[in-house]
């Protein structure tokens, strides 16, 4: 079976909890990742928020993935990154 670790999103988590402005890392865990490792993704979301509450980026993709929170609509208040 496949794994976040196994496709990279292991690594992509990693750059997101150091640079969470980094879309190119937000692509590959939420966008090649999300669509097939979804609750792994979205834990790993759960802790980029936890470290970085005001990343709307990852917020964003967190409610997309699961319908927690505000997807784009600008409620969030938090700037992207």
């Amino acid at each position: 079976m496949l794994t976040i670790d196994s496709l990279n999103g292991g690594h992509g988590k990693q750059v997101v909890l150091a640079e969470p402005s980094d879309a190119t890392a937000h692509a590959v865990l939420g966008g090649v990742c999300g669509d097939l490792e979804p609750r792994a993704v979205a834990d790993a979301y759960r802790e980029v928020l936890a470290a970085h509450p005001g990343c709307g980026r990852a917020g964003h993709m967190l409610a997309c993935l699961t319908g927690e929170g505000a997807a784009g609509d600008g409620s969030s208040g938090a700037a992207p990154g």
